[in-house]
């Protein structure tokens, strides 16, 4: 989640602020939706620490790719 600064004919995006950042993630070892905790995300599966720009509404809002699994779900290969 992003403000947008400008639009044309480069955008430009800002993440700063509480608002904006990661909504959603999953982790970069076992592909499994990440939790937000203090200071990062965690993975719950092979505990997995990351450090993103986390938004407040992480977790709230979910963007699913056609054809994906949701983030909720295990991916096909997990």
């Amino acid at each position: 989640k992003a403000e947008v600064l400008q639009g044309y004919p480069v955008v430009k995006l800002s993440t700063q602020g509480p608002p904006f950042g990661v909504v959603a993630a999953r982790c970069s070892d076992c592909h499994s939706p990440m939790t937000s905790r203090e200071g990062g995300l965690l993975c719950p599966r092979c505990g997995r620490k990351e450090h993103r720009k986390v938004s407040e509404d992480f977790g709230s809002i979910h963007l699913t790719p056609p054809g994906e699994p949701a983030l909720a779900e295990s991916p096909p290969d997990a």
